[in-house]
């Protein structure tokens, strides 16, 4: 079986440095800034969300969200649904 360059790939638990790599690539091809933020975690403004400006990060933080929550399993994903931040995830 192949894996899809466009879903990320799966971790079901198990070879977790065969993953973060696999994954790591994986977000760095879609957005390379992507993969810094789940490194460093995002730039958070401390003004309301009705005056961020769009390069403040917070849609790639969601993307690197939605990348990684769709590679867990289901029972990785109940461990990590309550993380705040990407790279606490």
């Amino acid at each position: 079986m192949t894996q899809s360059t466009d879903k990320p790939p799966f971790f079901d638990g198990t070879n977790y440095a065969y993953w973060k790599t696999r994954m790591m690539f994986f977000v760095k091809c879609k957005n390379y800034k992507l993969w810094d933020i789940i490194e460093d975690d995002p730039f958070v403004p401390q003004r309301s969300k009705a005056e961020w400006s769009a390069d403040e990060n917070m849609e790639l933080n969601c993307k690197a969200f939605h990348f990684i929550f769709c590679a867990l399993s289901l029972n990785i994903y109940e461990k990590m649904s309550s993380c705040e931040s990407v790279k606490e995830v």
